[in-house]
């Protein structure tokens, strides 16, 4: 039999989900106009590399989520307080 997944579970998946999208189809944009404007680089190369390193950065964000919903689902009786939940809480997720 499968177990259901907690509440809790989808919330951060969503999450990270809704980070990775935006990732990678809004924020280059904004990453290019503003690397532009420091650089003096041109849209063209600007634009190129922000649209390799948004999608990557943003798994320093995005893979402590996929944990800590994969922590939730595979030991749901485990409270907040616990050592490892405590970790990824105090240092990945905002």
């Amino acid at each position: 039999t499968s177990k259901r997944l907690p509440l809790v579970t989808y919330a951060l998946w969503m999450a990270r989900d809704g980070i990775v999208i935006a990732s990678s189809f809004l924020l280059p944009d904004f990453a290019s106009r503003s690397l532009e404007d420091v650089s003096g680089w041109d849209k063209k190369d600007t634009l190129w590399m922000s649209q390799l390193l948004c999608p990557v950065l943003t798994n320093v964000v995005a893979v402590p989520l996929q944990l800590l919903g994969l922590d939730y689902h595979n030991r749901p009786c485990v409270g907040s307080s616990d050592s490892g939940r405590r970790f990824v809480m105090k240092r990945f997720v905002f």
